[in-house]
């Protein structure tokens, strides 16, 4: 990951703290990685936490879904609790960023 994109990155969640259960920005996960609950042993409630924390700290307000076009990110937070097809189509595409956004830290420059 080049120096812009992880200064853009780096404050963004990408993990859950396995003894605080707080979420983990990218800098802290990669001092730390160990301090993180492996991405395999999240239950959903810590997947949707993860990624609403994820949009809220970017200060995405809105966000760009398919055919239905902008929709505000509380909207998809709602949608993600109650796993609507939209809401486990958002969870998945936030985690899927956040898989990305972990082996591209892991990649260095």
């Amino acid at each position: 990951m080049n120096k812009d994109a992880f200064r853009k990155q780096a404050p963004l969640p990408v993990a859950i703290h396995r003894k605080t259960g707080e979420p983990l920005n990218l800098g802290e996960w990669q001092a730390d990685p160990d301090a993180a609950v492996g991405p395999a042993d999240l239950g959903l409630e810590q997947q949707i936490a993860l990624v609403a924390a994820r949009w809220r700290a970017g200060g995405w307000p809105d966000l760009i879904y398919g055919t239905d076009g902008e929709i505000d990110a509380e909207r998809a937070i709602r949608e993600m609790k109650m796993q609507s097809a939209m809401g486990r189509h958002l969870l998945a595409i936030g985690l899927r960023a956040i898989e990305m956004a972990r082996a591209d830290a892991g990649q260095g420059e």
